[in-house]
């Protein structure tokens, strides 16, 4: 009777240990997984905040190459603005491919889109105004003040 008495408790020992390390082993994998996605949701924001930032920078370029521009009416200060407007849009499409699953970046994405838009229209129309009408018809719509405004809710948005 001692003998299976015996045998029963270190079955039941070995069983209790096995069950321990199974759990122990399914918190692991299950530790390791969201360690893992937490890994790549920082990434992926990561990536996005990037982006974020090169479509200002991409901004700030179309802006001193207008700003070039209008002041000397030399066009070859227009390049930086012709690169910044082949830049914009992939970003823009890069950066709402990245944040497909963030409601929260999609927002700023379309609150963003409207805004750049207009930017953008602002500075072709001063620099289709310098070339047309010369520098006090782009002067007049710079003094507006339109652009500046515009830029601010830009960099609202991006920071």
């Amino acid at each position: 009777m001692k003998l299976t008495g015996l045998r029963t408790l270190v079955t039941c020992a070995f069983a209790l240990a096995l069950a321990l390390m199974i759990m122990i082993g399914l918190f692991s994998y299950r530790s390791t997984v969201l360690l893992v996605k937490s890994g790549e949701s920082r990434q992926r924001s990561n990536a996005v905040q990037k982006d974020f930032q090169r479509l200002l920078a991409e901004l700030r370029d179309a802006e001193a190459g207008q700003r070039g521009y209008l002041i000397t009416g030399e066009e070859h200060y227009l390049e930086p603005y012709f690169s910044a407007l082949a830049g914009l849009d992939p970003t823009v499409k890069e950066v709402r491919t990245l944040s497909a699953g963030d409601v929260e970046e999609q927002e700023s994405l379309d609150a963003l889109e409207p805004l750049i838009a207009r930017k953008l229209a602002e500075l072709k129309q001063t620099v289709d105004l310098r070339r047309e009408r010369g520098f006090d018809a782009a002067q007049a719509v710079v003094l507006t003040d339109r652009g500046l405004t515009t830029m601010e809710q830009i960099r609202t948005i991006l920071n």
